[in-house]
């Protein structure tokens, strides 16, 4: 039900939440992957990649991110991280993974926070990208620059 009222929303409009990659669409992006990973619905894959590819073409903000609108600094609780690794997962496209680096560096590492509740958010957030993250060598250049290193 929830993923046809989103397809509704996405056939009628072009996308959903054209406003911006926030937190709200990271959770939408996040529940179709993870509807299409225990049900194997390839509509709800299939309408995750719809929404997450119009935000890489069409949702750039002023300093050429996937962003949209006028927000230039990103909810470091975003959940699109996990959307892009899945998608990069699932369908094996390389865009993926670069769209979600190129997220990240914008983000940043993620920052230390001592409540509990905030940083399993937070935890929620960077971990399913992690591993992609390292493997392509971006977490030693984002260590680089906190130290000062460029």
């Amino acid at each position: 039900t929830l993923r046809d009222d989103v397809r509704d929303v996405v056939e009628r409009t072009g996308t959903y939440d054209g406003t911006g990659m926030n937190y709200g669409l990271g959770t939408v992006l996040t529940g179709l992957g993870q509807l299409h990973r225990v049900s194997g619905d390839e509509e709800a894959l299939e309408l995750m990649l719809t929404i997450l590819d119009w935000h890489m073409e069409h949702g750039r903000n002023a300093v050429g991110m996937a962003w949209a609108g006028r927000q230039l600094h990103p909810y470091r609780l975003n959940l699109t991280l996990p959307a892009y690794a899945y998608a990069y997962h699932a369908t094996g496209q390389q865009r993926y993974l670069e769209g979600g680096i190129e997220f990240l560096r914008f983000s940043g590492p993620p920052e230390v926070i001592t409540g509990v509740r905030t940083s399993s958010k937070q935890y929620r957030t960077y971990a399913p990208f992690l591993k992609l993250a390292h493997e392509a060598g971006v977490l030693d250049e984002l260590e680089r620059r906190m130290a000062g290193g460029g």
